[in-house]
């Protein structure tokens, strides 16, 4: 262990980027060189490396390039902090966020109770408690119902009814991207009604009148993350409409997809003041294999972390992560996907990300849209698939309130996947065992 610089540094292109120190004796270091590319991660360097200079009275730190030939580039350096040099192998448990404070105010302010939430989409009928339920809104979810809007209504009062907290998965942006390889937040007239159907929805939610829960746009920000790397620039270099005289919440935004997130929150702060607001982290947005034990799993959540931060996180209430979106057996007999069943390890290896990702923004994380299916040693058939995931999370709740958790929910992400109608009682056994006996939190 021993004194560190670190930064978080992106290139438009491959460069060789020289560091040197300069101390209170204007005396220079030997340069200390590192590789930079068009991935956002962080860089370490140990002081014990730096030669030359008093490390102890450092007055500046000089940053080169080698161009070789090239015009023009840009290199983004960000979030410089001093620490300790990380051990030389990752640790093999995750990392404790003790102490996340805002994991037990979140919960008293949606339910009055500071215990971790479990939920989902499962409703009444699978007869055990939800804290939460939730309902997707996908485009043009404001017309399903009338008046404009009702269906919103429909789903607070229906969880409210029993006893839950509702939130509304928000998922547009991701949607039109993956069928049309466009996040159309250049078009004038596809985001104008994006954003009325965001204010109505917060309209609604404010007229309300009790905690609701928005979980914002999974997928969305993997995406935007991978297309921020691809074409070199940060998040607030990627221009977005806004300006709309009848949004007045972003007239005075600059127009960029971070200022777009930035209008989101500053609307529903307004419009819903009850309303908490989170943003989707996905593990693919910087992907590496959880399996490889050499992977820089640090690195690549805190890349995550640090995307998520460039478009206002620090402004939410919460981080929503998943698992799967499919019960393991479904992708193994249909997809033919091999090690979809988890194990011990994988479990592990999912909350070791997980921990970097809530150690790195400082909020709550919520699981969400985990599959329901039950433990077997076959795949299983369709609406019977098997999985392990429901065993796995209420036997470890402890465990995920130590990283900062502050509630799971489960749902089926598409047809064919176990529910609470075809899991033989399994979801209803474990939750009504858990809320018997709370976790709470700290």
């Amino acid at each position: 262990m021993g004194p560190k610089l670190s930064m978080m540094i992106k290139s438009s292109s491959t460069h060789e980027l020289l560091i040197q120190f300069q101390d209170a004796n204007k005396k220079v270091s030997d340069p200390y060189k590192i590789v930079v590319d068009s991935t956002y991660r962080k860089y370490d360097v140990p002081m014990c490396a730096v030669t030359g200079v008093d490390t102890s009275k450092i007055t500046a730190i000089i940053f080169a390039v080698s161009l070789k030939g090239i015009a023009s580039y840009t290199i983004d350096i960000d979030d410089i902090d001093t620490g300790s040099t990380p051990a030389s192998t990752p640790p093999s448990t995750p990392p404790s966020i003790p102490g996340i404070s805002q994991a037990r105010k979140l919960a008293i302010d949606l339910t009055g109770r500071p215990f971790f939430m479990t939920g989902g989409t499962y409703g009444s009928s699978a007869g055990t408690k939800s804290d939460i339920h939730y309902r997707y809104l996908v485009g043009g979810w404001r017309k399903w119902n009338a008046p404009d809007g009702e269906y919103a209504n429909m789903v607070m009062r229906d969880a409210d009814s029993m006893g839950a907290v509702p939130q509304f998965t928000y998922y547009k942006l991701a949607y039109e991207f993956e069928i049309k390889n466009n996040f159309f937040i250049m078009d004038e007239a596809k985001i104008h009604e994006y954003l009325q159907d965001m204010r109505l929805l917060f309209q609604k939610m404010g007229a309300f009148g009790k905690p609701v829960i928005l979980h914002l746009e999974p997928d969305f920000f993997g995406y935007l993350q991978q297309y921020s790397v691809s074409i070199g620039k940060p998040a607030r270099a990627i221009p977005a409409r806004l300006r709309f005289t009848d949004i007045p919440e972003c007239m005075a935004m600059p127009e960029m997809v971070d200022s777009l997130m930035d209008c989101i929150i500053t609307m529903g702060r307004k419009l819903a003041p009850k309303a908490r607001i989170g943003f989707h982290a996905s593990h693919w947005g910087d992907w590496y294999d959880m399996n490889d034990p050499n992977a820089p799993a640090q690195q690549k959540a805190y890349s995550v972390a640090d995307f998520l931060r460039s478009v206002n996180a620090d402004k939410t209430d919460f981080i929503v992560l998943e698992t799967s979106d499919r019960d393991a057996g479904y992708l193994e007999a249909v997809r033919g996907a091999k090690g979809a069943y988890w194990t011990d390890k994988d479990r592990e290896n999912h909350l070791r990300w997980v921990g970097y990702i809530a150690e790195r923004l400082q909020k709550p994380v919520l699981w969400w849209q985990m599959p329901m299916g039950v433990p077997s040693d076959s795949p299983g058939t369709k609406d019977h698939y098997r999985d392990n995931r429901v065993k796995y999370f209420y036997e470890m709740v402890p465990r995920l309130v130590a990283l900062g958790g502050v509630g799971m929910l489960f749902g089926a992400g598409a047809d064919e996947q176990t529910t609470t109608a075809t899991d033989g009682g399994q979801l209803k056994r474990f939750n009504d065992a858990y809320q018997s006996s709370r976790v709470e939190l700290k």
